[in-house]
């Protein structure tokens, strides 16, 4: 893979200082593998604002920091970031549509899901891993009648 693609949170970029490429952490920096370089990522940009600033609405920092809306609310989606208690806007969820501070599903749209997900799959369609890799094709004495 070439060091520069996008990936899904971040470019990776070239130092500033020295022209090596910077690899984000997951705490909001980009680190030079050069030099050492530290900048904030838009993750960063968010938590220093938050940080600094205190709870303020997601448009306040979007236009403070420059990171675009529809990031701030996959931060949420991902519960990176979440929403004061006591707050009037709220995401909400991708099933039922009730109000979130975090996350994609709410607790019964997630358990829902899961029901729903331990349904689809029928055992009999769920194979067996080989305990060696030696051995000849057989049929399976479940199947006869």
């Amino acid at each position: 893979m070439n060091t520069l693609q996008k990936q899904k949170w971040n470019v990776i970029t070239k130092c500033a200082k020295c022209g090596g490429t910077n690899i984000s952490n997951s705490l909001g920096m980009r680190v030079c593998q050069n030099c050492g370089f530290e900048e904030p990522d838009d993750f960063g940009k968010v938590r220093e604002y938050i940080e600094k600033n205190g709870s303020v609405p997601a448009m306040e920092i979007s236009r403070a920091t420059g990171v675009p809306m529809r990031r701030i609310t996959e931060y949420l989606r991902l519960g990176k970031l979440e929403i004061p208690e006591g707050s009037d806007v709220f995401i909400h969820c991708q099933m039922c549509g009730v109000n979130l501070r975090y996350g994609r599903y709410c607790p019964k749209c997630a358990s829902e899901l899961c029901h729903d997900l331990e349904r689809a799959f029928d055992m009999m369609e769920v194979g067996a891993m080989p305990k060696n890799q030696q051995g000849k094709m057989q049929f399976l004495d479940r199947h006869r009648t």
